[in-house]
């Protein structure tokens, strides 16, 4: 995918553990309250769109790994992942995945991995 054109999307799937800002990272690269959050309490319980206005980026939000159940979300996400990667529309598929962690300093790090067009 080469993006030449105003129309082309760049897809980012924002994953982390539960309470770890995900969807307040969402809120703030839009500028809007839009995703609900919450206090280290799961509040996303699947995988929302969020297109950011006068872009080319569309976000997806995730629900957070919990101990008991990250396997079910990790099976979830992977799920949605390869089924946009065989879209024929590459508007659709999945461009980044996006992980927020924060280290035992409470400062934010990201780890990103770029998927490549097919």
């Amino acid at each position: 995918m080469t993006l030449n054109s105003i129309d082309d999307t760049i897809n980012v799937v924002i994953i982390g553990n539960t309470g770890e800002g995900k969807s307040t990272l969402i809120n703030a690269v839009l500028n809007l309250n839009i995703s609900m959050t919450g206090v280290g309490d799961p509040v996303t319980q699947e995988i929302f769109s969020y297109k950011v206005p006068r872009s080319q980026l569309r976000l997806f939000d995730t629900k957070g790994f919990e101990v008991e159940a990250s396997q079910n979300t990790v099976d979830a996400v992977t799920q949605f992942i390869n089924k946009c990667s065989k879209d024929t529309d590459s508007n659709k598929r999945i461009h980044s995945v996006n992980q927020k962690v924060f280290s035992s300093r409470r400062s934010l790090t990201s780890h990103c991995v770029v998927l490549g067009a097919r």
